[in-house]
């Protein structure tokens, strides 16, 4: 049950996505309703005392640099040029530790069961915004709708994930030839949906996972390129169907993210830099941001206060972000807050390897950080604290005996 609530809590937010044009309701908001369920039953269910205690002694340096951290986003709310969004997001960050109290110090949590919640959650959910995408791209939409739109990044990013974990973890989560056709499935999603960034981070660490296995990778395409293959044909059937039934929805989708991403490829080499109003915009925070955190050294060591960017960028006390978290944390809480966060990034790397590791690999890691540098914000970090939860939670190999229950 935790882990289904915990999965529930991490989707919470795309779920919501379709009740703001009209497909479902809920009495209360859905995040704050599950987080409430998820700390009732975590706090139900005994806490195993030397767990916690091999916890602090891994991850507590952690646990004290966030909750520092944390501590200098309040500080920041008396400089803050935002009176509203700044107390949200200051907020809104602390819930992002709550998968991290759950999978540090439950007894009953399994991480095996968590994580096929989680690929299943997304895959269904993903099957299930792709046609209404479809639809509303060829149709005159509303504010609510392009709202709605714009889950196919958070949906696409956390398949990435997914494909990263499946590549690189040594558990046994799936058969084999029932991994491959998942993985085959996922990637076919993240190329419907478009989202260009997950796309081309997880193909740039699927590559380093080959090039890290070459000969296991090797060896299992020569003992199953039969069935690749069969499961290949099965997937362009399937697809081939389903554009027929539904009038080039495939078809549509797919010429959409490749445009997408030719975009993003002629801007960086031609000569005007076009890569699309999108892209174009997120390179115009960029300089924003770059050029607002060396204006005075009040604000490169200070900054300007959390959730102040909306207010720097556009004079409205709004919710924006420069889409790359180094430069989020420089503009709003300084260089004192980069150097907390960047000790929190030291004591991940102190222990990090790309080697295949139980669950949670270096490669997972790697996938994260390279879309905290293109995407999400520190509101948007509950998936990513759980995967690292998840992998502070393995480091330690006198630990295998302790966790056994848990990975069932």
């Amino acid at each position: 049950m935790l882990e289904f609530l915990l999965v529930l809590y991490l989707i919470s937010g795309p779920i919501k996505s379709f009740a703001s044009i009209g497909l479902i309701s809920f009495p209360c908001d859905l995040t704050l309703l599950t987080a409430s369920f998820l700390m009732v039953f975590f706090l139900h269910n005994q806490i195993d005392y030397s767990k916690q205690s091999f916890c602090y002694n891994r991850g507590s340096i952690i646990w004290y640099a966030l909750l520092i951290f944390w501590l200098w986003m309040i500080i920041s709310l008396v400089y803050t040029s935002s009176n509203n969004y700044s107390l949200s997001k200051t907020f809104s960050f602390i819930t992002n530790l709550i998968p991290f109290l759950v999978i540090s110090f439950s007894t009953t949590f399994s991480i095996k069961r968590f994580l096929l919640l989680f690929l299943v959650a997304n895959v269904v959910v993903s099957c299930l915004f792709i046609p209404l995408y479809s639809t509303f791209r060829v149709a005159s939409v509303t504010e609510e709708i392009r709202s709605f739109m714009g889950l196919y990044l958070s949906l696409g990013t956390n398949i990435g994930l997914i494909i990263v974990l499946l590549l690189s973890t040594t558990e046994k989560m799936l058969h084999d030839k029932w991994k491959m056709m998942m993985i085959m499935l996922l990637w076919a999603l993240l190329i419907i949906l478009g989202a260009r960034g997950p796309l081309m981070f997880a193909f740039i660490v699927m590559l380093g996972i080959m090039y890290k296995d070459y000969q296991s990778f090797i060896q299992f395409l020569k003992k199953n390129i039969l069935y690749v293959f069969l499961v290949l044909m099965f997937c362009i059937g399937i697809a081939y169907y389903i554009e027929l039934k539904t009038g080039g929805m495939i078809s549509l989708l797919f010429d959409f993210s490749i445009e997408r991403l030719s975009l993003i490829l002629d801007g960086l080499f031609s000569s005007d830099n076009d890569m699309g109003d999108s892209a174009n915009t997120r390179v115009e925070l960029i300089y924003f941001s770059i050029a607002h955190i060396f204006s005075s050294v009040f604000v490169f060591l200070f900054g300007t206060g959390i959730g102040s960017f909306g207010y720097e960028w556009t004079g409205v006390d709004m919710r924006l972000y420069p889409h790359n978290i180094i430069l989020e944390i420089l503009f709003e809480l300084g260089f004192i807050g980069l150097l907390i966060f960047g000790y929190i990034l030291y004591i991940l790397w102190k222990n990090y390897s790309l080697y295949r590791k139980k669950y949670v690999s270096g490669f997972v890691l790697f996938y994260i950080f390279l879309n905290l540098m293109k995407s999400n914000c520190l509101e948007d970090l509950r998936v990513y604290f759980s995967f690292i939860a998840i992998y502070i939670l393995f480091q330690n190999r006198k630990s295998k005996d302790l966790f056994q229950y848990s990975t069932k």
